[in-house]
């Protein structure tokens, strides 16, 4: 995806080159905006419009449970999902959690817990690999993901799979004396739910979120 990303932007210099003997400085800017404004990325699953969704997020770090990264994985997801598909309904995290917390979450199934909170699409986020390390100087996010929907609508049935993505950032991380853990991990977190809510609904090319980039 980067190096598409970076064919595109080369062909937008190319367009830029050619505007430039046509149009004057205002104009060439406002056709530069229109070409870049103007490319959507498309979402690689369009079934959550008019859908009540619950999105789920676990991790198999200690207990393969709700914990206080995947809790916010959730909820910020949760949060793109609701901002950018039309006609969403979002099941609250909390709502989620109170079911499952009744019965086990090593024996989790997304299934069952759509149906237990009257999802029609379950959205599942399956975490590992978690680290905000690179050595004792440096913060450098990373995690695998694999992102499932489940339809109730179809009897619970699998209908999309993505992943796993090593999903890593900043590139060449940052060094711990700039800023404090909290600070890095809610920018990581932030990047990382926006990476997997764009999965799911179309957004300009220049909003795109990739893995191993640079601040």
């Amino acid at each position: 995806m980067e190096g598409t990303i970076r064919k595109h932007l080369a062909a937008y210099g190319l367009v830029a080159v050619l505007l430039i003997g046509t149009t004057g400085c205002m104009g060439l800017a406002a056709q530069m905006l229109y070409v870049l404004k103007g490319h959507k990325t498309p979402a690689k699953f369009k079934g959550l419009e008019n859908k009540k969704v619950a999105v789920i997020c676990v991790s198999n770090s200690g207990t393969y449970g709700s914990d206080s990264v995947t809790y916010r994985v959730g909820q910020l997801v949760s949060g793109h999902l609701s901002q950018n598909v039309k006609k969403i309904e979002i099941v609250p995290q909390s709502k989620i959690e109170k079911f499952q917390n009744s019965r086990s979450w090593e024996k989790l199934d997304f299934a069952e817990v759509g149906r237990g909170v009257g999802a029609d699409i379950v959205v599942a986020i399956e975490l590992s690999a978690y680290s905000l390390d690179q050595g004792t100087t440096i913060f450098r996010g990373q995690s695998r993901i694999t992102t499932t929907v489940f339809d109730m609508q179809k009897n619970g049935s699998l209908v999309f799979t993505d992943g796993p993505d090593d999903f890593i950032f900043p590139r060449s991380g940052r060094p711990k004396m700039q800023q404090s853990q909290r600070d890095f991990e809610n920018r990581y977190l932030a990047k990382l739910s926006m990476f997997i809510g764009q999965k799911f609904f179309k957004h300009e090319m220049t909003d795109h979120v990739e893995s191993n980039v640079d601040f």
